[in-house]
């Protein structure tokens, strides 16, 4: 077992979505040749488009996870 593994079975800790996800889309920043923080910026205008046009709590949070997911497909 990994060095990693061992830790975090060691101490289980709640690990929230938004946070693997963050760490996914930074990742797929760099294979793609994007800057850094590119999904989290396209992220960031999604959110704050969908707060202007006022969208409810629930579309937003669908939304959220779209948008840091739009590019996972590539």
């Amino acid at each position: 077992m990994s060095a990693i593994l061992r830790r975090v079975s060691a101490h289980p800790r709640h690990i929230a979505l938004s946070a693997v996800l963050d760490g996914l889309s930074y990742a797929l920043d760099l294979t793609e040749g994007e800057p850094p923080g590119h999904a989290a910026r396209s992220c960031i205008i999604g959110m704050r488009i969908a707060e202007e046009i006022g969208l409810d709590g629930a579309t937003r949070s669908d939304l959220f996870y779209a948008l840091l997911l739009k590019d996972a497909g590539c």
